[in-house]
Parts: C-alpha cells; structure tokens; sequence
C-alpha cells in the first residue's frame, strides 16, 4: 500500500502538527472527479434525503429496460455507512467502468526502483446519497433496505453491498434473502480503505456525477499518518465518502472478472502519484 504521506500540513490552534494534512491534497484531482455529461447525473430527486420527505428515486436516469444504462453487463457495488439518530447515513454505489494503464514501482527484487505499467481499475459512481435524520426522530434502516429492493427491481445487479455497524446486522440477512451478499466491513480499523479511494482519485479512476456533498467531503478529509487514521474536522462529515471507499473496496475485492469486459484505455502517471503495488489483484 501507499502509506508515504503527501499531503498539506494541517494547523491546530494556529500551529501546524506533523503527520497530519488532507488525505487527497490536490484540488485539482478532486474536481477532475466529477465528470459534467449530460447523461450521467444524479439519480434522486435530492442530494440529501430523510427518504420520508418526499424525495424519490428517478430510476429512469439510471435505468433503461431493466438494465443499467452505463456498463449494464458489470455488477454493481455498495455500502452503507450507517447512522441513526445525530450522524447521517452514506448510501454509495459504483462499478468497474473501464480499466487504465498506472505506472507503479515493481515489486521484482531484480527491479527496485522500476516502474511497470499494471492494469487497474476505473470506478463510476452510480449513486451517492446522503440519508438525514428526520426531525425529532430517527433514520429508518427499514426505508434504507426498501430503496436498495428498488434499486435492484429497476434493473441494477448487485455484487454486495456491505455495511458499517452491528447495529445492521439484520439488514445484512434481510440483503442475503433477497440475493444480495452483505457482510460489515469497518472502515476505520486500517487506513487502507481510504489510501486505495486516494489512489483512484489522484490517478483519475474514480468518477462521480456532479455531487457537491460528496466533493466537499472529500475536500476536508484529513489523514493522521502516525495514527493511520482517516477523520473529518470537527465540524465536518464523511458519510458519503466512506460509503464511496467502502463500495469501491469491495468492487476491488469482488470485481475480478464478473460482467462486460470493461475498455482498457493507457494513463501514465508521474511523479507524487507513482506508489508501489496495491496489493489487489484485477483480471
């Protein structure tokens, strides 16, 4: 994995604390995620939902004939970072849209210090949503579960879709009955979930629709390198991008073969961005 940390210093009370500075420090890289195409928008009436105030999925934009617009033969990945009652709720789900050419250092022993093209993945949001808590009351995971169940009547085929907390263990097996593999997966454990969303976005693997949420989350993300920790600052949220890395982690896990062949295009990548192998295979 990439640990080597490149990122702008981050100041506390007006000093700045080594170690510590923006998980995707370049703007630039940010912006260039979020690709303007008139067909490739957001697929819910809201960016942001109690999913009892009258949004609605607009499954049309996503959907055509019961098959996905965008790549309908790949499978679709997802996870849920789930909160309740204070924290908001991250929806995510993407897929393998193509597949790129990425400088990374070799791991031959006879090849230190050389770079090798290897073949990784490019992801495509395909919905990122943010759930909030309906006033005085709390987010139903009941209401979360019924928007995955029209997801998938509108044609999206699931490869899993994972989720956060104990606390959903029931959705879980609800997924499971319905012919969608669920398991938890935490985020917070290890920064590796994170380092391989980093990744894809400096290297331009990552795709979004225009999601003004989700780019200011991914602005403010900071990564505490000593501690391998990722955070949000204290008056900040990552809902949606833990939802994005956690379903990107399980389409890099899952997503070896399965659906279309995806386009392979060549991207060579220099500089900061040249890191050693990820250590996930993908065919």
């Amino acid at each position: 994995h990439r640990l080597a940390f490149a990122g702008h210093p981050v100041e506390l009370a007006g000093v700045a604390v080594a170690g510590v500075g923006r998980l995707i420090p370049s703007d630039a890289a940010i912006e260039a995620a979020f690709v303007l195409d008139q067909g490739y928008v957001h697929p819910y009436s809201r960016h942001e939902t109690s999913l009892v105030d009258g949004g609605e999925l607009l499954p049309d934009l996503l959907c055509l004939a019961g098959r996905p617009r965008c790549c309908p033969g790949r499978w679709r990945f997802g996870h849920i970072d789930v909160g309740l009652t204070q924290d908001c709720l991250g929806f995510a789900i993407l897929h393998v849209h193509a597949v790129k050419e990425v400088l990374r250092l070799s791991d031959d022993p006879d090849k230190h210090g050389q770079t090798i093209l290897r073949p990784q993945p490019v992801f495509r949001v395909d919905l990122a949503l943010r759930v909030l808590p309906p006033r005085n009351g709390e987010i139903r995971l009941g209401d979360v579960e019924n928007l995955v169940y029209q997801l998938q009547e509108a044609g999206v085929r699931f490869g899993y879709v994972s989720t956060d907390s104990f606390q959903s263990s029931q959705l879980r097996q609800n997924f499971t009955t319905h012919g969608i593999a669920s398991d938890k997966v935490s985020l917070d454990r290890t920064p590796e979930h994170y380092l391989a969303f980093r990744d894809a976005v400096e290297e331009g693997r990552f795709e979004c629709y225009p999601c003004p949420p989700l780019r200011d989350e991914m602005r403010s993300l900071i990564f505490y390198r000593n501690l391998g920790k990722v955070d949000h600052p204290p008056s900040g949220r990552k809902d949606l991008v833990d939802a994005a890395a956690g379903a990107l982690s399980q389409a890099l896990k899952w997503d070896f073969a399965g659906g279309a062949q995806a386009p392979k295009v060549r991207l060579t990548v220099l500089g900061d961005n040249v890191s050693q192998a990820s250590g996930f295979r993908f065919l």
